[in-house]
């Protein structure tokens, strides 16, 4: 864990001593401003960002939960009837590859301006990871282990519970590890979409209507903020799945 946090920190520290010389070899603060000015920006103006990432991060937070459920679902379904991945994988593939920005106009005229525009387009990004991982750590169970509890009469049902169900929750958390940021996105992409006083203001509304007038620096500024609510996550997760991975110690 200590090698890890080592890790960031470093990576961290690179990123911005990388960024920083850039910024000065372009000496063009309208393209790239310097590490300085955007904590100067984020200083002065904490308070707002602060109140529009978290109004972001909870669309983000609801967005993620409504993904999780529905993965759960799906995975119990394939996991309890392993023949029902056969019926469902082609459609989550295919709303996989459907651009989640072309729903939002879409949501937007079903469901109306709001916050649940952002919820949802944060939902349907956010899903795809979780129930591939779920599905892919069902598939990793040991064959033997389905060999024992068939010789043991078990149901379909008995067998997920007490079999399978384990390797199924470490691939859900795998998979939620990608999921977790991807809300974020899927947050923002929705704020873009539904720019209006309905929907209310998030990271991605600060950032696009700073962008309109090349305001670089608190475009920046929101990036930083996008970035640091998305790491967040991410790191919530992890930790997470971290602990969940030790308490189930599964077979490998």
């Amino acid at each position: 864990m200590t090698r890890t946090l080592l890790g960031w920190v470093c990576g961290i520290v690179l990123l911005i001593t990388v960024w920083w010389l850039v910024s000065l070899g372009i000496n063009d603060r309208s393209l790239l401003p310097t590490p300085y000015s955007i904590l100067a920006i984020i200083t002065r103006e904490f308070e707002a960002l602060f109140s529009i990432t978290v109004r972001t991060a909870v669309n983000a937070l609801l967005g993620l939960t409504l993904a999780m459920f529905a993965a759960i679902l799906l995975v119990v379904l394939v996991g309890a009837f392993p023949k029902a991945e056969v019926l469902v994988y082609p459609y989550i593939v295919m709303l996989k590859a459907t651009p989640a920005v072309a729903f939002a106009p879409l949501l937007v005229v079903l469901i109306g301006s709001g916050p649940w525009v952002k919820i949802v387009v944060a939902a349907l990004i956010a899903f795809f990871p979780a129930v591939i991982g779920g599905i892919d750590g069902i598939k990793r169970t040991p064959e033997r282990l389905l060999v024992i509890s068939d010789a043991y009469g078990c149901s379909r049902w008995t067998e997920f519970r007490h079999v399978v169900c384990g390797f199924a929750i470490a691939g859900f958390f795998s998979g939620m590890k990608t999921s977790a940021p991807l809300a974020v996105v899927g947050a923002i992409v929705g704020e873009f979409v539904d720019a209006t006083a309905a929907g209310k203001s998030g990271i991605g509304l600060y950032i696009a209507s700073h962008a309109r007038y090349v305001y670089m620096d608190q475009v920046f500024a929101g990036v930083v903020m996008a970035t640091t609510l998305g790491l967040t996550f991410f790191i919530t997760v992890a930790v997470f799945s971290h602990y969940v991975d030790r308490r189930l110690r599964l077979e490998r």
